[in-house]
Order: structure tokens, then sequence, then C-alpha cells
């Protein structure tokens, strides 16, 4: 679906664009002084009112590192299809994909303002007030990360991830209290999540319970005796007990790794660092190595960070062929053939199923 002409508000004018997101961004000149220029595109949709949806900045990636460059336009061109086939939750899916890309790139104000118009078109998806959350309290505005962390737990509660960013986040607020029950929802989830368990220690401390702040500590360290930093929370936590000689042991123990949480959602975004191609081609040397199911995570990468990416589709199709599902083959291969009709390659491996029916 056609959304109108977009709009660059460029130095009080108004310019009406025919190219894409990317062409546009090509014939803008940037400031030796700035690594980027923001412009302002003003999208709409049936989904919302258009005084609802933000202005997203953008900008020209010339000063970027070419790898860098290359990933952003391609994300950029991307969403400019997107943004004119599609509507409602499924544009916010693409908003919210590109801001994965800026966010990943560190740059943030391009990320909050794709993500606030993802949760507008998209409210269903706990990652967009999730990766907001993330965005508020990178920035210092606790009260802002807590409120879109607790959004996001209201759409996921079973997230351990989101109660713990939640307790921490809250720790840096001074709610204790609310952290250390967030810190609790956690282990509900995951009763061996060692950053949760420290983080009550953590709370033990603010309290003045050192007894049971070394108890927790001590716990955390079982779980990850790699989490070095933990040594000199214990050195504090004994001082304060008044047991100087293992508080001395601990801290000449102590080292700079804290308690660490794999986050899926995170490393999901991390990942836009990447290129599609790179997933698909590490997919592909997995299907060959017999490691199926790296294979097809690494294929389903692909696909996310690049829906257009061929070779992901027919390759993923050729794996679960290889693993007898031809149903999820003839998606694929369908979703291949919408994008390149004649492709010698999935039209064989459509006949392939065709033949096996």
């Amino acid at each position: 679906m056609a959304l109108g002409f977009r709009q660059v508000w460029n130095c009080g004018s108004r310019v009406k664009l025919g190219g894409s997101f990317a062409s546009l961004a090509s014939r803008q000149a940037v400031p030796a002084s700035a690594l980027f220029t923001l412009h302002c595109l003003l999208f709409t949709s049936l989904a919302v009112a258009s005084d609802d949806v933000e202005p997203v900045p953008y900008f020209d990636t010339v000063n970027l590192e070419p790898a860098a460059a290359q990933i952003i336009n391609a994300a950029q061109e991307t969403f400019a299809w997107q943004q004119e086939e599609l509507d409602g939750p499924m544009l916010g899916n693409a908003y919210g994909r590109l801001g994965m890309v800026y966010q990943a790139w560190q740059f943030q104000e391009l990320a909050r303002a794709t993500y606030r118009n993802a949760r507008l078109l998209d409210p269903d998806d706990y990652r967009w007030p999730y990766y907001l959350a993330v965005y508020y309290e990178e920035a210092g505005e606790f009260d802002s990360a807590i409120n879109h962390y607790r959004k996001s737990l209201d759409l996921k509660s079973d997230y351990a991830n989101s109660w713990l960013r939640l307790a921490e986040v809250s720790l840096e607020a001074a709610a204790v209290d609310d952290a250390e029950q967030a810190y609790l929802e956690a282990l509900n989830l995951d009763q061996e999540m060692a950053a949760a368990i420290a983080g009550l220690g953590t709370v033990a401390m603010r309290r003045e319970q050192y007894d049971v702040a070394i108890d927790r500590f001590e716990s955390a360290l079982k779980l990850q005796p790699e989490a070095s930093q933990l040594h000199y929370r214990l050195a504090l936590a004994y001082r304060h007990t008044g047991d100087l000689g293992r508080a001395r042991a601990h801290l000449e123990k102590r080292g700079e790794r804290i308690p660490s949480q794999p986050d899926p959602v995170i490393e999901l975004m991390k990942a836009r660092t990447k290129s599609s191609s790179h997933f698909s081609d590490a997919a592909r040397q997995a299907f060959e190595k017999g490691n199926y199911q790296r294979a097809i995570s690494g294929y389903r990468l692909a696909v996310d960070i690049d829906p257009t990416n061929l070779s992901a589709y027919v390759g993923a199709a050729r794996l679960y062929l290889e693993i007898d599902r031809p149903e999820q083959a003839r998606q694929l291969l369908g979703r291949a053939l919408e994008l390149e009709p004649d492709n010698a390659t999935a039209l064989e491996l459509e006949a392939e199923l065709d033949n096996s029916d």
C-alpha cells in the first residue's frame, strides 16, 4: 500500500521526494565536523494518526567505515520499500527492525525515534518497549527506563531478563524495594541467574545486612566463578563485619568481570553489526558440516536482517528438505520465488518437492 509522498524539513523548506530513503541521503552533504547530518522524514500510516508518528532522523553514511555504511544503507533501503508496501503492525515491525540496526551501531537517537513508531504501530510486541528501555537506561533517564521495562513486562512477563534489567535500573534510581522484588521475579523464572542473586546481595548491602550480602555474593560466585568483580563486593561486606582477613583475601582476588546473563533479545539487536550475508554464509557452512540447528538459526537471522536475502531462503529450503520437513521448505521456496520467479535453484527444489508428494 502506498503511503503518499514523503516530506523532508530542510532549513525550513518542504521538499517532495520521489526517490528512496537511501537515495535521498546520498544527495545530502555531511559537514566535516559531524559524523552525520540529521534530517526529518515524515512517515504516515493508516494505522495511527499522522501526528502520532514521530519524524525519523536519518543520515548519509559517507563518513562511516565501509562495512558499517553497507549494512546501514541496506537497512534503510529495505525500510524504504517496506514503508511503501506495509501498514499497521507489519510497518511497525519494519520500524523496529530498522531501529535495531541503528541501536546496534550506537546511533541512539535514530533508534529511539524508530522504536517509538514501532510501539505505536505494533503495540503488542514486547521488544520495542524493551529496546526503548535500554536506550533510556543508557542515557541515564532511569524513570523512563523503568516505565518502559514495565510496559515490556506487561506484554511478556516471563522474560527473566526484563525483570533483571528492571531491578538493576531500579537500584540506580535508589528504588531498593522495587529492585528487590524485580530480582526475586527474575529468580522465579531462572533460579540460577547469578546476576540476580548478586543483585540481591547489593540490595542487602544497601540495607546494611552484611551477612545476608555475603551469603548472596558467595552463592553468585559459586555459579559464576569467573565473575571476579564479586570478590570486591565480598571484600567490602567482610570489612563491614570486621572480618579483615577475609576482606583482604577477597580484595586480592578482585577483578573487573561482573556476573553475566545471556540476553537473546539484546544479542539479536547486536547481531545487526554484521550483514545478512554473513549469517547466511555461516548457516551454509554449518549445514555442510551437518550442524543443522546452527544452520537454521543462521538462516533465520539472515532473513530477519534482510527479508530480501534470496540465498538464505533457498539455503534454508534445501536444509528443510534434507531433514524431511517439506512444508517449511515449500514456504521458503515460495518466498524465494516471490523475490525472483525465475530462480533456477528454487525452481529445481520446488520440482523436487512436487515429485516427492
